[in-house]
């Protein structure tokens, strides 16, 4: 029996806020954005072999733009002996040719089926109105931040009973990661299957620490702190003919994923309060303050960070990228990203808070979920579930995606001839990485877009760090308490 929608079509609806995730999906390779196609390294020959499986797939997107509509990348995958068509949903332009890939893996071991592999603009607005309507795909991919919320919507079909009959696959499950495990399961009950995730590490330019005989970053073990970092910046800023240096010591990123975030859980904070099933705005505690401001000293105090002004006309990537920014916090997908810049680049973990001497990092342990009212869900789970197996957890790391299976993940992703040379920290950064936040009543970006939108104000001097997080943390909680009441 199909489980029944929590809202409205016009109740749910109205909680996308113009469209849910957008900033989530830009950062870790959704359609908003443009990181690099990865696969394509000397790292493997996963990403050779999916590119031209890709290329064989069946396109439907020039069909869609001969027609008016809007393209989208879409593939039709199918068994010699297809009866049976799955519809797939998934947000990752980026992520195509791994898609591609495990649905060719997928078919060629269970043959009667087809797979329809869609990537619709507009992922999570598309996939909503879908599911209000009736309709959707059987299986579709959720970061960690929307899962909770899909799930309070009863979009995402518990998966216990499943498992209960599947020993295997319950064993596949238990063996991934315990964060992806938490990302995977809400109120007790499991929502999806963990397919991979991100980590927020320091990336730093060699030749530019070199030339300042400045020690590594990754040489500095807990040394490499926040006052260390502004150490390095005042040292590596270098000036420039006009008012703007010519290099920046570090990059104080204001974008929540990459930037403040990991410094707050660093100095023990959060934005949402994970014992209140991220029911409570907790930005406005000491821990998240002196971590935001720490970030804006870097910039108005410092003067090592790139002001609004600097970033106008270039991203903060874009200047890593091209050597004028030494030091910055990125996304672990953005290593590809650097080794096709060909810097001379090597990484470490996020820089330790002073008073809690940890490091941190927020992670998206992105979920694979069936459609409750889908007609093929028993063959949808069965999807889903393999999507967890060893084999197709190795695939995932062979695109430089971290899988969620740790075994996977060390025959892959760590790889050490990957790199860069320190590519073993990213082993010691998901050891201690937090899931990102997944609130349930309300949307993740309902909430992280009310921080982002006081941020500039902050980060010019108009008004103070505290003043700041107070207005948006009571915004959140005024948001959340309304969804609270209306059920």
């Amino acid at each position: 029996m199909a489980l029944p929608f929590r809202l409205s079509r016009r109740r749910l609806l109205a909680t996308l806020s113009g469209g849910a995730a957008v900033g989530i999906l830009a950062a870790c390779g959704g359609t908003a954005s443009t990181p690099p196609a990865t696969g394509q390294s000397s790292a493997t020959t996963g990403g050779s072999t999916a590119a031209t499986a890709a290329a064989k797939a069946t396109t439907t997107a020039s069909q869609a733009a001969a027609a008016g509509a809007t393209p989208i990348p879409s593939a039709l995958i199918q068994g010699s002996k297809a009866t049976t068509t799955l519809e797939v949903w998934d947000w990752a332009t980026t992520w195509q040719q791994l898609l591609t890939k495990l649905a060719q893996d997928y078919v060629a071991q269970a043959p009667t089926y087809k797979i329809h592999l869609q990537i619709p603009p507009n992922y999570y607005t598309k996939l909503q109105v879908a599911f209000a309507g009736g309709t959707g795909p059987d299986v579709y991919r959720t970061d960690s931040p929307d899962a909770f919320s899909l799930a309070y919507r009863n979009v995402l079909l518990p998966l216990d009973s499943y498992l209960g009959k599947d020993a295997a696959a319950k064993a596949n499950f238990n063996a991934t990661v315990k964060q992806s495990q938490q990302a995977s399961t809400y109120k007790g009950k499991t929502i999806g299957v963990p397919f991979g995730g991100t980590l927020v590490l320091t990336i730093y330019n060699e030749d530019l620490l070199k030339d300042s005989g400045l020690t590594p970053p990754a040489d500095l073990g807990t040394a490499w702190d926040w006052n260390k970092v502004a150490e390095y910046g005042q040292k590596l800023t270098q000036k420039g003919s006009g008012p703007r240096p010519a290099v920046y010591g570090f990059f104080a990123d204001t974008n929540w994923e990459t930037g403040w975030l990991p410094a707050v859980i660093a100095n023990g904070g959060n934005v949402l309060d994970p014992a209140t099933n991220y029911q409570k705005c907790i930005v406005t505690q000491p821990q998240a303050i002196e971590a935001m401001q720490w970030m804006v000293d870097l910039v108005l105090k410092d003067k090592v960070s790139p002001s609004s002004a600097d970033l106008s006309s270039q991203s903060g990537s874009s200047l890593f990228f091209t050597g004028k920014i030494a030091i910055a916090t990125f996304g672990s997908w953005q290593i590809p990203q650097a080794r096709q810049a060909k810097i001379n680049f090597n990484i470490a973990a996020v820089p330790y808070a002073p008073k809690t001497g940890k490091t941190g990092s927020d992670s998206n342990f992105a979920v694979v979920g069936v459609n409750p009212t889908s007609k093929l869900k028993d063959d949808g789970v069965q999807y889903a579930l393999w999507l967890n197996s060893l084999d197709a957890q190795k695939t995932i790391g062979s695109f430089e995606y971290m899988p969620a299976n740790p075994t996977a993940a060390d025959a892959t992703y760590f790889t050490p001839s990957l790199g860069p040379a320190n590519r073993g920290v990213l082993k010691n950064i998901l050891n201690i990485t937090t899931p990102e936040p997944s609130p349930d009543v309300v949307t993740f970006t309902d909430v992280i877009n009310i921080v982002q939108q006081e941020l500039p104000v902050i980060f010019q001097g108009n008004e103070t760090v505290t003043t700041g997080l107070t207005k948006a943390s009571q915004q959140i909680d005024a948001r959340i308490q309304t969804a609270l009441k209306a059920g």
